[in-house]
């Protein structure tokens, strides 16, 4: 593949993948894609197609809700020469956070095929594909995003295990005598665990507690 103009495609779903290697070859982009699933492992297989490939452009399907697409994003940025964000999420944050990360573009899904290609072909010419103000606002979404984020998951990250259970249960909107019930413990002792959640995320209510965890996309390990 040619390090200058080589596109790799990193698509989750095998039909749009498919779609997008025909449309970019056709372009007379030499592409190649590779429909691996999000997560930790997956991080390795597409750092090592990167290596294997040294493509110019990285074009990757990314959605906010997503949580290791912030990683996985300033992963790509760092060892390949210019990421572009596929996405249907219009929230300018989310474009922000994605160009502080490092990428060098954001695409949206609801873009014509024809204007994803020009923003290819503008990358590969090593031209902007917006316009600096536009980009530097979007930075500034981005920073702002990135920082909140970053204190969020500070806070989730101080939880115990059983904090975390605790989490998890009012999530799913669950009640304390069901909490009870569920984890075979007394109401009191599920009290207590819930508010040791709520001072450790700096919260005042059950669902200040939810919609934090929401924001960061957090799910409990256990």
């Amino acid at each position: 593949m040619s390090a200058e103009f080589g596109v790799l495609v990193l698509e989750r779903q095998v039909l749009l993948g498919e779609a997008l290697r025909l449309a970019i070859s056709v372009h007379d982009h030499p592409v190649v894609t590779l429909d691996t699933p999000l997560g930790p492992a997956p991080h390795t297989a597409y750092l090592n197609a990167l290596r294997a490939l040294a493509p110019r452009i990285v074009l990757v399907d990314l959605e906010p809700i997503d949580a290791a697409a912030p990683a996985l994003v300033a992963s790509l940025a760092s060892a390949a020469p210019s990421v572009v964000v596929l996405t249907a999420s219009e929230d300018p944050a989310w474009w922000g956070l994605c160009l502080h990360l490092g990428a060098h573009s954001v695409v949206t899904k609801s873009e014509r095929l024809s204007g994803m290609l020009a923003t290819l072909d503008r990358v590969a010419a090593g031209r902007p594909t917006m316009g600096s103000a536009r980009r530097e606002r979007l930075l500034v979404l981005g920073g702002l995003a990135h920082a909140e984020d970053t204190e969020r998951r500070r806070r989730l990250a101080l939880l115990s295990d059983r904090e975390s259970a605790m989490l998890a249960h009012l999530m799913a909107g669950h009640h304390v005598a069901e909490i009870a019930r569920v984890e075979v413990v007394s109401p009191s002792t599920v009290r207590t665990q819930v508010r040791a959640v709520l001072a450790k995320l700096e919260v005042t209510s059950q669902l200040a507690a939810v919609a934090l965890a929401h924001r960061s996309h957090w799910r409990s390990a256990s």
